[in-house]
């Protein structure tokens, strides 16, 4: 039976790239983003409620949710699975992970400072007339206040939403302390040779030599039916650090109010 552990991550935090890397070693399955826990969830509010799951699985709830896991990854011959979503490490993930999983749970979690997170979304965006951020705001009818610009309402969106969330998992994960070990984007980029070590050293699996000038993505995404750009999770094949100065792109208020959140290197 192969042992599962768990990619988690903030957004463009290199989440993506640890995982290309990952799949270069024959004995490691990192999988795309997966619904195993959104599943896991789906289950368990089932069974509460009805007391059973269906007839197919079992009398037994615990046992049926228990034989899901088992069948999730059957047919992966990897040794090793690193499953991926964003949101293991919350309060509630873990409480299925010590109940559900074969072995003991960890999570390997990317994160980044959040200037350039910021400054990664709006550089995505680019110049679009319409993003997928700009539809968001004008769905939810945000309005400009002060000096606010249109890049200013996309970073509070993002920080309301996609970013937020994943913060208050990163904050629950260290609060309840879970199993956790941090992977810093400007470590990954920078020595990613170093920093792969410490997430086998983490995981307690054999080392493994990688090549960081031929990275390749193997998962097939459909964002554009998403609405979201087709190259959101795009890696290259050579890792390196092309990240913009988040002074150049971001504006002095968002700057000011986004800065110095990196609660979890206090």
């Amino acid at each position: 039976m192969s042992l599962i552990y768990f990619l988690g991550g903030l957004p463009r935090s290199g989440n993506t790239l640890l995982s290309s890397i990952l799949n270069q070693n024959p004995s490691v399955y990192s999988s795309p983003i997966s619904p195993l826990l959104n599943n896991l969830v789906s289950l368990k509010a089932q069974s509460s409620l009805e007391n059973n799951l269906v007839a197919d699985f079992s009398t037994n709830s615990e046992q049926a949710i228990k034989t899901y896991v088992n069948g999730f990854y059957q047919n992966c011959d990897k040794p090793i699975i690193l499953d991926r979503n964003k949101g293991w490490g919350s309060k509630e993930s873990m409480m299925f992970a010590y109940q559900f999983m074969p072995n003991q749970p960890k999570i390997v979690f990317t994160v980044r400072d959040i200037p350039s997170i910021l400054t990664s979304f709006i550089s995505l965006v680019g110049d679009e007339p319409v993003s997928y951020l700009d539809n968001e705001i004008r769905q939810y009818g945000i309005r400009p206040y002060g000096k606010q610009n249109q890049d200013d309402l996309r970073c509070d969106l993002l920080m309301n939403g996609q970013i937020g969330s994943c913060l208050a998992t990163l904050d629950e994960a260290l609060k309840i302390q879970s199993p956790l070990h941090l992977v810093e984007y400007d470590d990954l980029v920078s020595k990613p040779q170093k920093t792969l070590d410490a997430v086998y050293d983490f995981l307690e699996i054999d080392r493994w030599t990688h090549d960081f000038d031929n990275v390749k993505k193997l998962e097939i995404e459909t964002l554009e039916s998403a609405g979201l750009p087709s190259n959101l999770h795009d890696v290259r094949p050579q890792v390196n650090k092309k990240s913009l100065n988040p002074k150049e792109v971001l504006s002095e208020l968002t700057l000011h109010k986004y800065s110095q959140l990196e609660f979890w290197r206090q």
